[in-house]
């Protein structure tokens, strides 16, 4: 997961600002940053690198420098979307996916944004008109969230924090953290959360998806820019269509097509299986793949916290907080813990034989019983 920032309309203190959001973004984007200022927009970025890792590097600028991108996300058609740009007269500088959506903004507009087959959650800068654009995928995978200054709404020139978490917002220093009372109300009566655009801190809104957010020197709006509601109405009014082969068949390949679609990766690709339907298919799919044999790692729940025995006085108990134990929980995978890490109970119960191999429960001998 990559991380997005960004600051509109706040003058000379535009860099300080979009670097304090960019630092609270850092756990998001190991392989790199960027940060982008022109006038009253600032854009900064933490970069996950998985395709083009060599030359991906974010922000990304067309060749005519009007447009500016900041992109967290993937374009799982962006192959298709790049040759029919090609043909149109678009050159392309890198093999990222993030070069597309830039140069299908400059050709279509938003208009380009129905036309993703993808997660994504963007910002891009447009230098001849000032404005900024954020978009959301269809389905909302990508979170993407902004906070407009109630004074800058009532007119004038917008002012206006956003990016792929709340966290980078609050470090802004733009406003005072505070509660959205009616989001809370509503998850703690009805456990309901995600509808809408509002979150538990007021004035922070989401992005929803399939929506874009434009901010211009003369105000914002919101509005969606996909027909995906509008599509299964449409599907549903047409003749019914029989349940034969034909569409298991259609399904089939368009199940294994998108699947396909998402291993596009110069990095390993995992995927969660949780033994379900969904899941299971998934995996099998992708261990069919002509490629390298999946391999697999099996997690659990670490058990409930046991109340240690009283010390041995052959050996006495090693005391851990409640941090080193979580430490010794997501290190554990990597490497065994030594004796010294292991818990109380077992140490107790430690002594110099215990190396010696136990004999298993078919070669105890069998109970006796005794007849009178």
């Amino acid at each position: 997961m990559c991380g997005i920032a960004g600051t509109y309309g706040y003058g000379a203190d535009t860099e300080r600002i979009a670097r304090r959001m960019s630092g609270a973004l850092a756990h998001r984007g190991p392989d790199g940053e960027g940060l982008f200022v022109d006038g009253e927009a600032g854009l900064a970025h933490r970069r996950l690198a998985i395709i083009d890792r060599e030359h991906g590097a974010q922000p990304m600028t067309t060749a005519d420098g009007r447009y500016t991108i900041v992109y967290n996300g993937e374009t799982y058609n962006y192959l298709e979307l790049r040759a029919e740009l090609e043909r149109l007269g678009h050159i392309f500088r890198t093999d990222s996916d993030t070069e597309v959506p830039l140069e299908a903004h400059a050709e279509w507009g938003t208009a380009a944004y129905d036309r993703f087959n993808g997660m994504f959650a963007f910002a891009i800068h447009d230098a001849t008109t000032g404005t900024v654009t954020l978009a959301r995928d269809h389905f909302g995978i990508k979170p993407l969230y902004y906070r407009l200054d109630p004074a800058s709404e009532a007119g004038g020139a917008p002012k206006v924090v956003f990016g792929s978490e709340i966290r980078s917002l609050l470090a802004s220093g733009t406003f005072e953290a505070a509660p959205d009372d009616r989001a809370v109300y509503r998850y703690l009566k009805f456990r309901v959360q995600d509808d809408d655009s509002r979150t538990f801190f007021a004035g922070v809104n989401r992005l929803m998806s399939g929506e874009v957010l434009e901010i211009r020197p003369d105000g914002t709006e919101v509005r969606s820019f996909t027909r995906l509601k509008e599509e299964p109405r449409e599907i549903a009014a047409r003749p019914n269509r029989p349940y034969d082969q034909s569409v298991v068949d259609e399904y089939r390949e368009r199940f294994q097509d998108s699947v396909r679609m998402r291993l596009q990766s110069e990095v390993p690709v995992g995927t969660s299986l949780s033994g379900g339907l969904d899941s299971s298919a998934v995996a099998a799919v992708i261990a069919r793949q002509p490629r390298e044999r999946p391999r697999t790692r099996a997690t659990r729940r670490s058990a409930p916290a046991r109340t240690p025995s009283p010390p041995s006085s052959r050996t006495p108990p090693t005391t851990r907080s409640a941090t080193s134990t979580r430490r010794w929980t997501r290190t554990a995978a990597r490497s065994r813990p030594t004796r010294s890490t292991r818990s109380p109970r077992r140490s107790s119960r430690t002594s110099t034989t215990s190396c010696a191999p136990r004999r298993s429960r078919s070669s105890r001998p069998a109970p006796t019983r005794s007849t009178p």
